[in-house]
Protein backbone atom coordinates (compact mmCIF):
# COMPACT_ATOMS: atom_id res chain seq x y z
CA UNK A 1 0.00 0.00 0.00
CA UNK A 2 2.93 2.31 0.97
CA UNK A 3 4.23 2.01 -2.88
CA UNK A 4 3.46 5.30 -3.94
CA UNK A 5 4.47 7.07 -0.59
CA UNK A 6 7.46 9.47 -0.53
CA UNK A 7 10.79 7.67 1.35
CA UNK A 8 10.23 9.96 4.20
CA UNK A 9 6.53 9.19 4.69
CA UNK A 10 7.12 5.62 4.46
CA UNK A 11 9.79 5.64 6.86
CA UNK A 12 7.86 7.79 9.29
CA UNK A 13 4.70 5.36 8.38
CA UNK A 14 7.03 1.83 9.22
CA UNK A 15 7.86 3.55 12.84
CA UNK A 16 4.79 4.29 13.83
CA UNK A 17 3.15 0.80 13.32
CA UNK A 18 0.69 0.22 15.81
CA UNK A 19 1.56 2.77 18.03
CA UNK A 20 -1.23 4.61 20.09
CA UNK A 21 0.67 6.87 22.29
CA UNK A 22 1.67 10.74 22.24
CA UNK A 23 4.08 10.33 20.19
CA UNK A 24 2.66 7.59 17.57
CA UNK A 25 -0.19 10.34 16.93
CA UNK A 26 2.44 13.51 16.32
CA UNK A 27 4.47 11.21 13.84
CA UNK A 28 1.44 10.25 12.34
CA UNK A 29 0.96 14.09 11.69
CA UNK A 30 4.69 14.58 10.32
CA UNK A 31 4.03 11.66 7.86
CA UNK A 32 0.67 13.04 6.81
CA UNK A 33 2.18 16.64 6.31
CA UNK A 34 4.90 15.03 4.89
CA UNK A 35 3.08 12.78 2.49
CA UNK A 36 1.07 16.07 1.17
CA UNK A 37 4.22 18.02 0.36
CA UNK A 38 6.16 15.15 -1.41
CA UNK A 39 3.54 13.03 -3.07
CA UNK A 40 0.56 15.14 -3.56
CA UNK A 41 1.61 18.31 -4.87
CA UNK A 42 -0.02 18.32 -8.35
CA UNK A 43 -2.63 15.51 -7.43
CA UNK A 44 -6.44 16.51 -5.72
CA UNK A 45 -4.63 15.96 -1.81
CA UNK A 46 -8.41 14.33 -0.69
CA UNK A 47 -8.32 11.52 -3.41
CA UNK A 48 -4.50 10.97 -2.14
CA UNK A 49 -5.24 10.38 0.87
CA UNK A 50 -8.05 8.18 0.42
CA UNK A 51 -5.89 5.99 -1.75
CA UNK A 52 -3.09 5.65 0.12
CA UNK A 53 -4.20 5.92 3.50
CA UNK A 54 -8.15 4.30 3.50
CA UNK A 55 -7.86 1.21 4.20
CA UNK A 56 -5.39 1.97 7.14
CA UNK A 57 -7.86 5.09 8.34
CA UNK A 58 -10.89 2.29 8.66
CA UNK A 59 -8.87 -0.44 10.68
CA UNK A 60 -9.57 0.47 14.31
CA UNK A 61 -6.47 -0.91 15.81
CA UNK A 62 -4.27 1.73 13.95
CA UNK A 63 -5.11 4.74 16.08
CA UNK A 64 -2.61 6.96 14.37
CA UNK A 65 -4.62 6.13 11.13
CA UNK A 66 -6.69 8.27 12.45
CA UNK A 67 -5.07 11.28 11.91
CA UNK A 68 -5.17 10.92 8.09
CA UNK A 69 -8.92 10.71 8.20
CA UNK A 70 -8.85 14.86 9.60
CA UNK A 71 -6.72 15.42 6.63
CA UNK A 72 -9.52 13.49 4.47
CA UNK A 73 -11.93 15.83 6.20
CA UNK A 74 -10.03 19.05 6.04
CA UNK A 75 -9.60 19.10 2.51
CA UNK A 76 -12.69 17.29 1.43
CA UNK A 77 -14.30 20.39 2.67
CA UNK A 78 -11.81 23.17 1.16
CA UNK A 79 -12.70 21.58 -2.07
CA UNK A 80 -16.43 21.67 -1.69
CA UNK A 81 -17.09 18.27 -0.89
CA UNK A 82 -18.96 18.83 3.06
CA UNK A 83 -20.95 15.95 2.40
CA UNK A 84 -18.13 13.44 1.98
CA UNK A 85 -16.35 15.53 4.43
CA UNK A 86 -19.31 14.86 7.44
CA UNK A 87 -19.39 11.60 6.73
CA UNK A 88 -15.99 10.84 6.78
CA UNK A 89 -15.10 13.09 10.15
CA UNK A 90 -18.75 11.55 12.23
CA UNK A 91 -17.32 8.20 11.65
CA UNK A 92 -14.23 9.31 12.84
CA UNK A 93 -15.35 10.86 15.61
CA UNK A 94 -16.82 7.82 17.21
CA UNK A 95 -13.81 5.47 16.33
CA UNK A 96 -11.50 8.19 18.41
CA UNK A 97 -13.98 8.61 20.83
CA UNK A 98 -13.47 4.69 21.59
CA UNK A 99 -9.36 5.67 21.71
CA UNK A 100 -9.59 8.42 23.71
CA UNK A 101 -7.39 10.72 22.13
CA UNK A 102 -8.88 14.06 22.70
CA UNK A 103 -6.45 16.02 20.80
CA UNK A 104 -7.63 14.52 17.91
CA UNK A 105 -11.15 14.08 18.93
CA UNK A 106 -11.12 17.98 19.25
CA UNK A 107 -9.76 18.62 15.99
CA UNK A 108 -12.25 16.45 14.45
CA UNK A 109 -15.36 17.62 15.59
CA UNK A 110 -14.00 21.35 14.78
CA UNK A 111 -13.19 20.24 11.53
CA UNK A 112 -16.62 18.38 11.29
CA UNK A 113 -18.50 21.30 12.44
CA UNK A 114 -16.98 23.26 9.30
CA UNK A 115 -18.23 20.62 6.88
CA UNK A 116 -21.69 21.01 8.25
CA UNK A 117 -21.40 24.71 8.46
CA UNK A 118 -21.11 24.44 4.19
CA UNK A 119 -24.07 23.11 4.55
CA UNK A 120 -26.42 25.14 6.50
CA UNK A 121 -26.47 22.30 9.40
CA UNK A 122 -26.01 24.62 11.89
CA UNK A 123 -27.10 23.07 14.62
CA UNK A 124 -25.29 20.14 14.83
CA UNK A 125 -22.50 22.16 13.64
CA UNK A 126 -22.49 24.37 16.90
CA UNK A 127 -23.11 21.23 18.77
CA UNK A 128 -19.52 19.91 18.13
CA UNK A 129 -18.07 22.88 18.82
CA UNK A 130 -19.58 22.80 22.02
CA UNK A 131 -16.49 23.01 24.91
CA UNK A 132 -17.94 21.09 27.11
CA UNK A 133 -17.35 18.17 24.27
CA UNK A 134 -14.06 19.06 23.25
CA UNK A 135 -12.29 18.51 26.61
CA UNK A 136 -9.71 20.55 28.10
CA UNK A 137 -8.12 21.50 24.92
CA UNK A 138 -10.81 23.19 24.14
CA UNK A 139 -9.02 26.33 25.99
CA UNK A 140 -5.62 25.97 24.05
CA UNK A 141 -4.88 28.74 21.95
CA UNK A 142 -5.18 26.94 18.78
CA UNK A 143 -8.51 25.16 19.15
CA UNK A 144 -9.95 28.75 20.63
CA UNK A 145 -9.05 29.93 17.22
CA UNK A 146 -10.26 27.24 14.96
CA UNK A 147 -13.64 26.84 16.98
CA UNK A 148 -13.70 30.77 17.06
CA UNK A 149 -13.16 30.66 13.07
CA UNK A 150 -16.15 28.15 12.51
CA UNK A 151 -17.99 29.76 15.03
CA UNK A 152 -17.66 32.88 12.05
CA UNK A 153 -19.28 31.05 9.64
CA UNK A 154 -22.44 29.94 11.52
CA UNK A 155 -22.95 33.22 12.94
CA UNK A 156 -25.09 33.85 9.71
CA UNK A 157 -27.57 36.57 10.85
CA UNK A 158 -25.34 38.81 11.87
CA UNK A 159 -22.63 40.48 9.86
CA UNK A 160 -20.91 42.19 13.41
CA UNK A 161 -21.00 39.01 14.91
CA UNK A 162 -19.28 37.04 12.41
CA UNK A 163 -16.72 39.48 11.38
CA UNK A 164 -15.54 39.85 15.36
CA UNK A 165 -15.55 35.58 15.25
CA UNK A 166 -12.93 36.16 12.30
CA UNK A 167 -11.35 39.34 13.99
CA UNK A 168 -10.35 36.92 16.93
CA UNK A 169 -9.63 34.13 15.33
CA UNK A 170 -7.11 35.91 12.97
CA UNK A 171 -5.46 37.54 16.34
CA UNK A 172 -5.15 34.20 18.05
CA UNK A 173 -3.47 32.28 14.74
CA UNK A 174 -1.24 35.55 14.55
CA UNK A 175 -0.33 35.60 18.34
CA UNK A 176 1.00 31.46 18.17
CA UNK A 177 2.18 31.84 14.44
CA UNK A 178 -0.20 30.05 12.69
CA UNK A 179 0.51 31.09 9.18
CA UNK A 180 -2.45 29.45 7.54
CA UNK A 181 -5.05 29.53 10.30
CA UNK A 182 -4.64 33.20 10.10
CA UNK A 183 -4.78 33.48 6.45
CA UNK A 184 -8.17 31.24 6.25
CA UNK A 185 -9.63 33.49 9.28
CA UNK A 186 -8.63 37.29 7.12
CA UNK A 187 -10.15 35.44 4.27
CA UNK A 188 -12.96 34.51 5.86
CA UNK A 189 -13.43 38.11 6.75
CA UNK A 190 -12.51 39.49 3.48
CA UNK A 191 -15.45 37.36 1.68
CA UNK A 192 -17.92 38.22 4.48
CA UNK A 193 -16.98 41.92 3.74
CA UNK A 194 -17.55 41.52 0.20
CA UNK A 195 -20.75 39.91 0.26
CA UNK A 196 -22.16 43.35 2.22
CA UNK A 197 -20.33 45.77 0.05
CA UNK A 198 -21.79 47.26 -2.42
CA UNK A 199 -21.25 46.11 -6.33
CA UNK A 200 -18.29 47.96 -8.06
CA UNK A 201 -16.66 48.93 -4.44
CA UNK A 202 -12.67 47.96 -3.38
CA UNK A 203 -14.32 46.28 -0.59
CA UNK A 204 -16.42 43.64 -2.59
CA UNK A 205 -13.08 42.39 -4.12
CA UNK A 206 -11.40 39.16 -2.29
CA UNK A 207 -7.84 38.72 -3.17
CA UNK A 208 -7.00 35.27 -3.74
CA UNK A 209 -6.63 33.16 -0.39
CA UNK A 210 -2.62 32.56 -0.84
CA UNK A 211 -2.78 36.87 -0.38
CA UNK A 212 -3.67 36.43 3.08
CA UNK A 213 -0.49 34.02 4.11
Amino acid sequence: MLGHCSRGACTILRVVGNRSDTAGAELAKRATQLYIATVLRDLDIAEGLDAEFGPLADREDRVPAYWFNLSRVIHLTARGRETEAIDVGLASIERTKVATNLDLLSRLRCATAEALAGIGDTRVSAELLDPAGLGPIAYLPEQIASTQRVSGRLATDSFAAAFDHFARAARVFGHIGHVVGRGESLYNAACLRAAHAPAGSPDAIVPHITTFY
